[in-house]
């Protein structure tokens, strides 16, 4: 019987698919020595648009196999290792593979399920805008899809968007609340500042009758 697959390989190999079609930037070099002299295989990191990305894969179709998928996807954003983390569950008939060529162009036409976690919204869905249906609130219920590899780079697409557009947000709250914290002092010890400050955002002061 001929060697099976493992999970780790599996992944290795989606890292360089998708590296090959530019969706990801991988260590190809590094993976494929890995792959070639059968080492024990490197967790996948790979860049994208310069956040690291974290794959975890399983081998099934049940329940308990996607919620063991979701659980390591999601301890590899919780513990700060990766911002965004692809939780896929590949199709039980590959790992039965055991040449690295036959299982490349398997992975590439396979459709695989997948389920995507980020650094701001550890476990919500941010797959769930491309079928117009919102953002999934529970953490113990990922939404999964079925995707082929080409459209994974729809999907991390999205979840980048989601990602980014929450850390500007953040960005700019914090520097108002920075701006404020050192402005609002010189206004309490200066009133010729109040004044000038008022007049130009175009506030009106009170006069004394008016007080």
């Amino acid at each position: 019987m001929p060697a099976r697959s493992r999970e780790e390989v599996l992944n290795v190999i989606l890292a360089l698919v998708l590296n090959k079609r530019g969706i990801v930037a991988a260590p190809e070099k590094i993976l494929k020595t890995a792959l070639e002299k059968k080492r024990v295989m490197p967790d996948v990191l790979v860049d994208y648009y310069g956040l690291r990305m974290a794959i975890e894969g399983k081998v099934g179709s049940s329940a308990a196999i996607k919620k063991a998928a979701s659980e390591a996807a999601r301890a590899r954003v919780e513990s700060g290792l990766a911002h965004i983390a692809i939780a896929v569950v590949y199709p039980p008939e590959l790992p039965a593979l055991s040449q690295l060529n036959e299982l490349e162009e398997a992975i590439t036409h396979s459709i695989l399920n997948i389920a995507i976690f980020t650094e701001n919204q550890e476990s919500k869905q941010l797959t769930l805008p491309l079928q117009g249906l919102g953002l999934e609130d529970s953490p113990q219920k990922p939404i999964w899809i079925e995707s082929d590899v080409d459209n994974l780079g729809s999907v991390l697409r999205r979840a980048y968007e989601n990602l980014t557009a929450e850390n500007v947000v953040v960005d700019a709250a914090d520097a108002i609340k920075s701006g404020l914290e050192s402005f609002s002092p010189l206004l309490l010890i200066n009133q010729g500042a109040i004044q000038r400050a008022g007049k130009a955002l175009g506030i009106r002061t009170k006069t004394e009758d008016q007080n």
